[in-house]
Formats: structure tokens, sequence, C-alpha cells
């Protein structure tokens, strides 16, 4: 029985927080933290694999404006998360919260030296394997990857205020982690790319 790729990735993407929420005593920001270090480093890519299709098969527009709507996208969608955090939690403090996620140790080392270099190898492995190697960058069009892009920051904002939902009815941590888990790392995935 051949098991889909795409199952394995999300397992991956899943992993990490779980195991951030279980054994390093990650909270809610902790895991949020992580999703928008995954969706920066997603963007790079996006950009990297645009810029290869448009130097192989120069079509007529360029991917500035689809890539500015990107950034834009993605600079609002982090601000909304904090602006949410800041209402939820209005004793938050961000600056201390960011140094805390990248300094926790675990056996000696901080999770930032682990963490960055862990998000840019798996994204250039994804990259090399499943756009490269497989000749993608001939055949995609530039607006339909950022299309799919879009949408995905489109589903982590429905995400977002879903679980803002839940926190102000008062459902429990642990519920309200694990959903955020097991939908920010799977269920937008799958659903954008069912392939």
């Amino acid at each position: 029985m051949r098991v889909n790729p795409k199952y394995i990735e999300v397992f991956g993407d899943t992993i990490i927080p779980l195991l951030g929420y279980f054994l390093w005593e990650w909270d809610l920001y902790f895991i949020v933290l992580y999703f928008i270090l995954e969706m920066i480093f997603s963007e790079g890519f996006l950009h990297l694999k645009s810029y290869k299709v448009y130097s192989f098969q120069n079509p007529k527009s360029s991917w500035l404006l689809p890539g500015s709507m990107g950034i834009v996208a993605l600079i609002a969608l982090v601000f909304l998360i904090h602006a949410g955090f800041s209402f939820l939690i209005p004793t938050i403090d961000f600056q201390k919260q960011i140094v805390s996620f990248l300094s926790y140790e675990d056996m000696g080392i901080a999770q930032g030296f682990i963490l960055f270099p862990l998000l840019f190898i798996t994204g250039y492995q994804k990259y090399k394997l499943e756009f490269i190697r497989l000749k993608k960058y001939e055949t995609e069009s530039i607006p339909n990857l950022w299309k799919s892009h879009l949408v995905k920051y489109l589903f982590v904002l429905l995400l977002i205020g879903f679980c803002s939902l839940m926190m102000l009815i008062g459902f429990s941590n642990s519920l309200i982690y694990l959903t955020v888990i097991l939908l920010a790392s799977a269920s937008y995935k799958i659903l954008v790319n069912p392939s």
C-alpha cells in the first residue's frame, strides 16, 4: 500500500508543534510563532519558484504584482494575529515571548538555532523534490502559484477567527491548542492541494 506523500508532509508539519505542546511546554503564542515562521519561509520559497518559472517561461507578466500581494497579505496576517492576541490577552509582551520562544533550550541548545535551519532545509528539499525535480516550473503559471498561496492565507485567517471565538466562548486551552495545530498544519494544505 502506497502512502500519499501529502499525508507524510502533513505528519511532518504537525509533529513539531505537537512535540512543542506536549514536551516543551509551548503555549498558544509559541505554536502560532512557529506557524508564522513557517509562513515566512513558505513565502520566500514561493518567490524562488516564481523566479524559476519567470526565468524558464519568460512570460509577459512578472511576479511583481502577485509577489507584492503575497508580502502584503503575510504582513497583514501577522498584524491581525498580534492584534487578536492583544485583544484576547491584554497583558501579553510580544518581545519577551519571541525572545523566550527563540531562546528556549532543550538539551542545552536554543530552539531558534534548530528551527530556522530545519524550516529552511525542509522548504528547500520540498522546492527541489516537488518543483525542480518534477519540472513544474515548465508548466506551472505564476498566477496559479500565488492564487493557491493566497487561499492558504485566507484559510489561516478563518482559523484565527475560529480559535478566537473558541477562546471567547471559554473552551479549554488544550482543545484550542490542538485545534490550531491540527487545522493549521494539516487541513489547509489538504484543502488547497488535495493531490
